[in-house]
């Protein structure tokens, strides 16, 4: 019997495919997109408003009265460890993780229904859970 050891680390909680999740714009920033990483984690505008403004809960959560909508390329404001609904991986940072020892990455699906009817929408987006699980696997499963 051939025994191999397998070396590396394991991220046991990421939550890549999130902005599939809370109607669509709760959580801004996705880990790929087609257009690449400025359209991936650009601008948080469009769910947050100016300044952050709309992000109520967001900002609630981390203690701050607003916050900057810039990601990508300045990435003055996130990602970062201080927030708690900007995306916080890209692709390319996921390669190279796997190259400096990640081997393992669990990539939980979330959502919340009842947090989900407090906030705005993305259109063609509702709060059901299984329809948010759906599409973060569907997310996972084109990665």
């Amino acid at each position: 019997m051939l025994v191999r050891l397998l070396w590396g680390i394991a991220d046991t909680h990421a939550h890549p495919f999130a902005h599939e999740a809370f109607g669509g714009l709760f959580f801004q920033g996705a880990a790929a997109d087609e257009a690449g990483i400025a359209a991936a984690l650009g601008s948080c505008q469009e769910g947050h408003g100016l300044a952050g403004l709309g992000d109520l809960i967001g900002n609630v959560l981390a203690g701050r009265k607003g916050h900057s909508h810039k990601g990508y390329p300045e990435f003055n404001a996130w990602p970062a460890w201080n927030t708690y609904n900007h995306q916080q991986m890209y692709y390319d940072w996921l390669k190279r993780a796997h190259a400096g020892g990640l081997r393992l990455l669990v990539a939980h699906a979330v959502n919340s229904e009842a947090l989900c009817s407090l906030i705005e929408k993305k259109e063609g987006y509702s709060c059901d859970d299984m329809e948010a699980v759906d599409r973060q696997i569907a997310a996972a499963e084109s990665f």
